[in-house]
């Protein structure tokens, strides 16, 4: 348990700090509403990795926190393709639309104790998220330069996912693996893709700053024309 819970504490730190570094660019540098949507992601991200420690430290509220950890999970990736999506120029329906799903799914499925909730909850958020991240793959596909650099970032990231949802479906109730056995197999990946999606979110927010810096001193602010730079 204490392992789990020194995991879960570096991911609320490591969150925060990512959180914090991009709502001071957005609020800073004047950059656009999906940096400070990304910032509300990795805020979401803390909440949720909290809550586990929570339902840890107080195993009589275990239940609750535990679906709250869901959806704030899947509140994190939905924010954060939101804000690949604004940042596209896109709509967002297909974001919506997971969010919503996933979400009811979780509700339903905890408070009317249907088939192994916990087991459903964990196969459904890591679904959702999987297929979050498959939206921000596809909306970085003709990305080129650091945006490309994420795209195979988040494929990878997906991928992984993807066999969280595979060991919830094995550590159900006389599964294959023990729920120990999941844990382990959720705690591998999930500080490393956390804090890779900060880093690498954190580059194109760099990336566009330097690019807008670079139009500036390059075109004149109000006719638009190629200055004496």
């Amino acid at each position: 348990m204490l392992s789990t819970v020194v995991t879960s504490l570096s991911i609320v730190v490591v969150s925060l700090l990512f959180g914090v570094a991009l709502l001071v660019a957005w609020r800073h540098f004047g950059l656009k509403q999906h940096a400070m949507i990304w910032a509300l992601s990795f805020m979401s991200s803390a909440i949720g990795h909290g809550l586990r420690i929570v339902g840890g430290l107080f195993p009589d509220h275990q239940s609750l926190t535990a679906m709250l950890a869901c959806h704030a999970s899947i509140g994190s990736f939905a924010l954060l393709a939101w804000g690949f999506r604004l940042r596209a120029k896109r709509n967002s329906n297909s974001v919506a639309i997971v969010w919503i799903i996933s979400t009811l799914f979780i509700l339903v499925v905890w408070a009317f104790q249907l088939v192994e909730w916990r087991m459903a909850s964990r196969m459904m958020t890591a679904i959702a998220d999987a297929a979050l991240v498959g939206i921000i793959v596809h909306t970085l596909r003709r990305a080129t330069g650091v945006g490309r650099t994420v795209r195979w970032a988040m494929t990878v990231f997906g991928i992984y996912i993807t066999s969280v949802a595979v060991a919830a479906w094995l550590a159900r109730s006389g599964g294959e693996i023990s729920d120990a056995a999941f844990i382990i197999v959720l705690s591998i990946g999930t500080p490393t893709g956390m804090i890779a999606s900060g880093i690498l979110t954190l580059l194109i927010v760099s990336a566009d700053l330097a690019g807008e810096l670079q139009r500036q001193a390059r075109y004149d602010f109000l006719t638009g024309l190629f200055n004496r730079r």
